[in-house]
């Protein structure tokens, strides 16, 4: 499970996911662990009681720790990394374009 977990979640870190995306990684760990636990969904057991048994936290959990992580790793950067950069730049000039803004790393 380590592995698929891991696997699965490469690269979260450093960017953003959108809520659909987060209750899809969360259902797939949901369906994984109840197959690892031959659960069905007729024994109805809830999501909590799986993730208490298992000892696993959830993806939500998951996702938020490794964003916390990241935020670490790029708070004691020096000045001048482009990670860093990214993350506390804002912009100086010009303008955005119409619509939606996108979702970025420091809203999450």
């Amino acid at each position: 499970m380590t592995c698929v977990v891991s696997t699965l979640l490469y690269g979260s870190e450093s960017g953003t996911l959108a809520s659909p995306q987060e209750r899809r990684l969360n259902t797939f760990h949901m369906r994984n662990l109840r197959r690892i636990c031959d659960i069905t969904w007729r024994d109805h057991v809830t999501n909590n009681t799986v993730l208490e048994e298992t000892g696993i936290p959830s993806m939500f959990t998951l996702l938020k720790q490794r964003h916390m992580r990241m935020l670490g790793h790029a708070t004691l950067m020096v000045d001048g990394r482009i990670p860093k950069d990214l993350m506390y730049g804002e912009m100086a000039t010009g303008k955005r374009p119409t619509g939606r803004p996108q979702v970025r790393f420091k809203d999450a």
